[in-house]
């Protein structure tokens, strides 16, 4: 492996939602197969979403539609019947106001950001590193770092950072395999803005957009401009210990700050064309990327 991998240091748990992305991971979902329908909720009987749509103050007029759908296509008719019921939630919550709500105007091309990003001033003394060459830089970060059981820090050069950042703007959403005991296990990770958190495949599979990330990642530009950005990331102790979360990153960095060829087009495919991406080729990337660094040491 020519690409040298980060240095971490080893030693509260962000948990703001991950936004669905329903045409990049349920697309997915739909196509490969890995351990959904173990994790799927099981969907309502069409017979109690009938009764539902009763209360619909339009029901008697589709009424007769509605039954002739119910027993041809039931999964059609299920589907029709979660939608209804979402925009009568969504209308009535409108309801409850009565001020519109204002209009946030996004700028065209700007990604939103979904949690209020914080600045390295909200986590150690700034004044602590200001003046300081990089070096000591990311000594004083790894030593705050050190004895902070749940975190993990690096040093990330700008030239990678800025990779990085290219490549998250048009490939948000990836996924990586962890070895576990017998197999592999899935985490969902997706950027938004300086941070990214990955999230298990199962839970989100379960709960999708209420699913808590495991591992929270934020990056800290303010000494970009000296050639370093500094990372840290605070993990569930409960889902993942250090090395693990080691090898999540280690596998970002491959896929989103390198120029290997087959690992991007790995990431384009999840997010452009999910139905022609295969889990399995993950796991032969990350087994060769092992077998690599192996042979490297």
């Amino acid at each position: 492996m020519s690409q040298s991998l980060w240095r971490f240091v080893l030693p509260p748990l962000l948990r703001p939602a991950i936004p669905e992305h329903p045409s990049i991971l349920r697309t997915f979902l739909r196509w490969n197969s890995v351990g959904a329908s173990e994790s799927s909720p099981p969907s309502a009987p069409p017979k109690k979403k009938m009764e539902e749509l009763k209360k619909n103050p339009f029901f008697d007029k589709y009424a007769e539609r509605l039954a002739q759908l119910q027993k041809q296509n039931p999964e059609k008719f299920l589907k029709m019947a979660e939608d209804i019921k979402a925009k009568n939630e969504l209308a009535a919550a409108g309801d409850q106001s009565t001020e519109a709500p204002p209009v946030a105007k996004v700028p065209v091309n700007v990604k939103p950001v979904y949690n209020k990003q914080r600045q390295l001033s909200d986590v150690m003394k700034v004044d602590l590193l200001a003046g300081r060459p990089v070096q000591e830089v990311a000594e004083l970060w790894a030593a705050y770092h050190k004895l902070r059981d749940g975190f993990v820090a690096a040093i990330v050069p700008t030239a990678m950072y800025d990779t990085i950042t290219a490549r998250s703007n048009r490939f948000p959403v990836f996924l990586y395999p962890l070895p576990r005991s017998g197999g592999y296990e899935f985490f969902v990770a997706e950027f938004q803005g300086r941070e990214c958190f990955f999230t298990q495949l199962a839970q989100y599979q379960t709960r999708q957009a209420d699913s808590p990330p495991c591992l929270s990642v934020i990056h800290f530009e303010e000494f970009r401009s000296d050639g370093a950005v500094l990372m840290r990331g605070e993990y569930d102790e409960k889902v993942l210990n250090a090395a693990e979360v080691q090898c999540l990153l280690n596998q970002m960095q491959l896929y989103y700050g390198t120029e290997d060829a087959a690992k991007i087009r790995l990431v384009e495919a999840f997010n452009h064309s999910p139905a022609t991406f295969q889990h399995t080729d993950l796991i032969a990337e990350v087994e060769h990327s092992f077998a690599s660094l192996k042979a490297a040491n």
